[in-house]
């Protein structure tokens, strides 16, 4: 068993007696300078978006160098690459350098490049990928909140545990081997996950177009991305089967003396899956406003803003809550269901009417006219209701095996970040 001595620092703890702890800056050149000087303006170069680095650094783009030789990141293969904004190296934001064009790349300004020198490139790659390693650089981090950076200093002067040359390979060789078993059970559980979200919108698309019972008789809808429906259903607008309320501007201070301070609704309140109250905000409503824009059991509500058109059936989540500008109250018509029209909104938004709709070229609202105004398909309540409670169900059990499949990710992620931190401190034997 190997000798261990205390490395004087709290979050790496013991390390090898053999190994060293040195900061990084004597072994590793921060941003370093990139010789382009024989490249002419219509070369073609490889650019990393800062997309694709948060991405897991998922190809380059192709562009002329004109287009980066001046403001952006150079870097040369095998160097690597993190970015300097939230949330930096967490999540996949760093990477090796690879498949560029002669060796050479071009970035974005908020990507860091560290050039190794003396020590292993991939040793140096998983120590960084350490999350207590990690949590501490984050901690450090300065900058408003979404936009905060990471400080340099933070890279190259803090102490690193090396181990000579041929630790540094065999580990890295070792963790080349247990994360890559663990990052492809990652991914088949991910591609599984996206299957069942496919045949989840398939669902929900197939029942509430073509009906539940697949012997019905059938006509032409009228509409291309509908085709055929069953022959005693029809086409509506929205708006001649509910009544939409669009919320309350928001009101910061009392107008009147009878004003009161109340819980309302936005956007980020409303999920495919239902409320969200992790954010919970208030505003002054007088008492008419109260009637007005009060949240009762069985409401649909529907984004106008933020990522429009997502919608949710409030089950009074709050005793009394009432919906600001950015959100659409909805309430059915006789002859007509919430839950029904909660899943043909689904079938909106994914089939990308919504994003037409809404023009996402500029900042997207699901204006109370845009929503007024969509197609609306329909049948008897009956059926509407007997759609909702199959879709319920369907739904359910494919939503139940998306979460189990995502607890697992969590935890091959955790399993993940263990072996890393194990390895790169010493304290794993690596055969």
């Amino acid at each position: 068993m190997k000798k261990m001595k205390d490395s004087g620092i709290e979050w790496i703890g013991e390390i090898p007696q053999h190994w060293k702890l040195e900061r990084l800056k004597f072994h590793a050149v921060l941003n370093p300078l990139v010789d382009t000087s024989d490249f002419e303006n219509e070369d073609e170069v490889s650019f990393v978006p800062m997309e694709n680095l948060k991405s897991g650094y998922h190809g380059t783009s192709i562009v002329s160098y004109s287009k980066v030789r001046k403001g952006y990141t150079q870097f040369n293969a095998g160097d690597i690459l993190i970015a300097k904004v939230t949330p930096c190296f967490e999540n996949g934001n760093i990477a090796i350098a690879s498949d560029l064009i002669r060796d050479t790349g071009f970035g974005s300004t908020e990507i860091n490049v560290i050039r190794c020198g003396d020590i292993s490139t991939k040793f140096l790659f998983y120590y960084m990928q350490n999350p207590k390693f990690i949590e501490r650089g984050v901690s450090d981090m300065f900058g408003v909140a979404g936009l905060k950076r990471l400080v340099p200093e933070y890279i190259v002067s803090s102490f690193y545990p090396l181990p000579p040359d041929a630790e540094q390979q065999a580990i890295a060789d070792y963790l080349d081997r247990k994360c890559g078993r663990i990052d492809a059970m990652i991914s088949a559980k991910e591609k599984t996950n996206a299957l069942l979200k496919e045949l989840r919108h398939s669902l929900i698309y197939e029942a509430v177009t073509k009906g539940l019972n697949p012997s019905t008789p059938m006509k032409d809808s009228g509409i291309e991305w509908i085709g055929e429906m069953p022959k005693t259903w029809n086409m509506s607008r929205v708006k001649n089967a509910y009544d939409i309320v669009l919320g309350k501007m928001l009101q910061p201070q009392p107008k009147n003396d009878d004003d009161e301070l109340l819980d309302y609704m936005c956007s980020v309140n409303i999920t495919w899956d239902g409320i969200d109250l992790t954010t919970l905000k208030q505003m002054w409503f007088s008492q008419k406003e109260k009637d007005t824009y009060r949240l009762r059991s069985g409401d649909l509500l529907v984004t106008e803003g933020g990522d429009v058109a997502v919608s949710c059936i409030w089950n009074e989540e709050l005793p009394e809550c009432y919906i600001q500008n950015a959100v659409h109250r909805v309430r059915a018509k006789e002859g007509f269901t919430n839950r029904f029209l909660l899943y043909w909104m689904q079938v909106l938004k994914n089939i990308g009417y919504i994003d037409l709709t809404c023009n996402k070229a500029t900042i997207a609202h699901f204006t109370k006219d845009k929503f007024s105004d969509c197609p609306f398909i329909y049948c008897s309540l009956d059926e509407q209701q007997a759609i909702a409670d199959y879709l319920d169900r369907k739904c359910a059990e494919i939503d139940s095996v998306i979460a189990a499949n995502i607890t697992t990710i969590d935890k091959l992620k955790e399993y993940r970040q263990s072996i890393i931190y194990e390895a790169v401190t010493g304290k794993t034997e690596v055969a």
